[in-house]
């Protein structure tokens, strides 16, 4: 990880908090939450270090959808659009 984001979140504790998650779309690798539901379906552990590095990357793009990787301490911002 890179020095200048936060690395208060070990991979193990990150792993543990990814699995205990009752809300989402699970699959094998990853799980899939509506931005919405962040702050509910988050510990507060995991959802503080997201938005830290979100704010310390200073990432300014939309999106509405957070992948959280269930094998690397990782996760990926995605957009979708809303329209039908």
């Amino acid at each position: 990880m890179d020095s200048n984001l936060p690395s208060s979140l070990s991979f193990p504790k990150y792993r543990d908090l990814v699995k205990k998650l009752k809300h989402g779309k699970s699959l094998p690798t990853a799980i899939y939450l509506h931005k919405s539901s962040l702050e509910t379906a988050l510990q507060p552990e995991l959802l503080s270090f997201i938005q830290s590095t979100i704010n310390q990357l200073n990432i300014n793009e939309p999106w509405n959808l957070l992948k959280l990787y269930k094998r690397d301490l990782k996760f990926t911002l995605l957009n979708y659009s809303t329209r039908l």
